[in-house]
């Protein structure tokens, strides 16, 4: 989101928090509401001449975080996520792994064996070398092999998005379902590397996830990076959301993978929010999300998936049982082979 954006936030959330005292005579208004060029629904009221919207609101269309601290009755709000002291003892989340459904069979060209896109010939750009309009176009890989890195976001301390009892983790089903999604991927071909692995049970500093993937993405073909994640924010917003390196924005390879993943999601019943494009505050010519920069940095398609909202009590059902966990797994994974029955890799 860029800077102005949350100076507008700021500065509409200041005027909603002075409504005049008294009797007042408040009337919905019905002006449209554009968020970067995207028109979004807000609860708006017409209070003496002036425009009102609730703090809440703006916060999850504007991507910041609100609260209220009651010691001191006080609004709080901050532009990056808090994160959250680590549960006493954590649950292993999940149900029985032998209860596991077979992987499913994804089209024609299953197992992956050949690429069924059309390659393009990058003889004349050195490996490793950044197409600013196109990464991951002069990796020189496209060898029939498609090769998969998953992230599983998060790891010991750094727990991630969870409920309001702090009981349930995003780090513990990132995890489960980056492995699901490996298995699925493995069974018709696939290579696939991760970037945590499951017995990891300290935290991975950014520093370190960065040079993992830095050192995948210049050891082994890799054709694109998924981070698998579970969103949280003011436990009312609900739905899947994907986020796309910013290069992407006005089309290309990475909003058409991201579009796969919405659709997949849509089929299995979620409700899919806009598709996201975050600038960074210090330089809006880069990507806010650090793992999406350091893939572009390494030329290479990554995009990180946001099934559900943790700390809203009917998403968090969706992946609490194993049968909710193998349908967003199936999902994902469906909309990768569906990305690369048409892209070369």
């Amino acid at each position: 989101m860029r800077k102005s954006a949350r100076m507008l936030a700021a500065l509409l959330c200041a005027s909603s928090l002075c409504v005049p005292a008294g009797a007042v005579e408040a009337s919905p208004t019905t002006n449209p509401i554009y968020v970067d060029g995207r028109q979004v629904t807000l609860d708006s009221y017409t209070i003496n001449g002036y425009t009102y919207y609730k703090i809440r609101d703006l916060a999850e269309v504007l991507n910041f975080e609100v609260d209220y601290d009651t010691s001191n009755d006080s609004v709080q709000m901050w532009n990056t996520p808090q994160e959250p002291a680590a549960p006493e003892s954590p649950e292993t989340p999940g149900g029985d792994s032998s209860q596991e459904e077979e992987p499913p069979s994804f089209g024609p060209n299953s197992p992956i064996t050949a690429n069924p896109g059309t390659a393009t010939d990058n003889s004349s750009t050195a490996p490793g070398t950044a197409d600013p309009q196109n990464p991951g176009s002069s990796r020189n890989v496209a060898d029939g092999k498609l090769t998969v890195l998953l992230d599983a976001g998060h790891s010991g301390e750094d727990g991630g998005s969870h409920d309001a009892a702090a009981k349930h983790f995003e780090r513990d089903y990132n995890i489960i379902i980056a492995q699901m999604v490996k298995e699925r991927l493995e069974a018709v071909g696939a290579d696939v590397y991760m970037v945590r692995e499951p017995e990891e049970t300290k935290r991975i500093l950014p520093e370190e996830r960065e040079a993992r993937i830095r050192k995948f993405a210049r050891q082994y073909p890799i054709d694109v990076l998924v981070s698998i994640h579970h969103n949280g924010a003011n436990q009312r917003a609900t739905g899947s959301e994907v986020l796309v390196q910013i290069a992407y924005e006005k089309g290309g390879p990475g909003q058409e993978l991201a579009h796969c993943i919405e659709q997949a999601y849509k089929e299995v019943g979620r409700n899919i929010r806009p598709t996201k494009y975050q600038h960074s505050e210090e330089n809006d010519e880069t990507d806010r999300q650090y793992l999406l920069r350091v893939a572009y940095e390494e030329d290479l398609l990554a995009v990180i998936s946001e099934y559900c909202f943790m700390d809203v009590p009917s998403d968090l059902q969706l992946i609490l049982t194993n049968e909710g966990q193998q349908k967003e797994a199936s999902a994902l994974t469906a909309a990768i082979l569906k990305y690369y029955e048409s892209h070369a890799y």
